[in-house]
């Protein structure tokens, strides 16, 4: 797809100077107008038809609004209620609600699993509302092939690594959230934290976390001496009650980095206090919990950094499967609860 970045390169001039000689501006002499405009006819230059609608609103600053375009929100998820189930899935569209706003666009949900929404039939509908740009929502556990012509539209996914194809996308920053939430930890006085969670949570980030984990404490020990092991089994069922139970008991660990809320039960059943005999800190932190301290991933911040990329190509006419992909890691923040000792 051509932009006008590829123009201003052709044309050795400014974006800003090829926009305005696209428009027709005065400011722009005629005979680099007309230079301009051949170099864009001769590359195959295509103008965005809403945007051009809309940018010339702003410039006249007044008058009726066109009505706003929308972006679809795609997703690939079992359940067509997942908004509603899934806290974190409410929060992703919370936050690209609140920026379609603040863009001038409005959102237009779709769930891919319809059995009576096959692709072709989404392509059509897109195509009837006017719909350039998708966000989509994938999940390893239920991992569809996404089957679209993507060169028709501007795309972007909350997604890990590995899922769907290969277009811009915005994921949790795992490294800087472990790190954050092991430093905290050792600020409140913990020493042996152990690393334990089941393989369904953040499976593409696994590495990226062990990683972390294992760097936060070679900066502090300076050697990897005398840590618990990591706990997490290959397989769902290896995760159980009974076995991280005999983890923890042979591991001895003063606190537990997790991604599972529920392990504060096994260790309450056994008699632990928690924190005073135990912390719990946990990756995937919601409000709706506020007694577990953790990281909070800010899904809100996913959801607008990928309305922000969709946008971004749609204003700069780019459509299809981009050449270099973007992937951008979203920090999370931590937040104190009661399940870890005040520093």
């Amino acid at each position: 797809m051509i932009t006008l970045k590829h123009i201003a390169a052709e044309a050795g001039a400014t974006i800003a100077t090829v926009s305005m000689a696209l428009r027709g501006s005065p400011l722009i002499s005629v005979a680099r107008r007309v230079e301009i405009n051949e170099i864009a006819r001769r590359l195959g230059y295509q103008r965005n038809a809403h945007v051009s609608t809309l940018m010339k609103h702003i410039r006249q600053g007044g008058g009726r609004m066109p009505r706003k375009a929308a972006i679809a929100f795609l997703m690939a998820h079992p359940s067509r209620n997942a908004r509603k189930e899934f806290v974190f899935v409410d929060r992703r569209f919370r936050g690209m609600e609140v920026r379609l706003a603040e863009r001038g666009y409005r959102p237009d949900f779709f769930w891919y699993n319809d059995p009576d929404m096959p692709p072709e039939r989404l392509e059509k509908i897109w195509s009837a509302r006017g719909i350039r740009g998708a966000v989509l929502a994938l999940f390893r556990e239920f991992e569809p092939a996404i089957e679209l012509d993507w060169e028709k539209f501007a795309v972007a996914t909350q997604s890990d690594f590995s899922l769907g194809p290969p277009i811009h996308r915005v994921m949790e920053d795992y490294f800087t959230n472990t790190v954050t939430a092991m430093r905290h930890l050792r600020q409140s006085g913990c020493r042996r934290i152990g690393l334990a969670y089941s393989c369904v949570n953040a499976r593409s980030a696994r590495f990226h976390i062990a990683a972390a984990y294992h760097e936060s404490i070679a900066q502090v020990q300076g050697s990897f001496d005398n840590i618990p092991s990591i706990h997490i089994p290959d397989t769902p069922e290896g995760w159980t009650e009974q076995a991280f139970m005999a983890w923890f008991r042979r591991e001895k660990p003063d606190a537990v980095l997790t991604f599972n809320w529920y392990v504060r039960d096994w260790l309450l059943a056994a008699g632990k206090r928690i924190p005073e005999d135990v912390s719990i800190a946990v990756l995937n932190r919601c409000p709706s919990s506020p007694e577990f301290s953790g990281i909070d991933p800010q899904p809100e911040l996913l959801g607008e950094t990928s309305v922000d990329l969709v946008i971004e190509q749609l204003e700069n006419n780019e459509c299809g499967l981009p050449k270099n992909p973007k992937v951008l890691t979203i920090p999370g923040r931590w937040v104190q609860g009661t399940t870890t000792r005040e520093p």
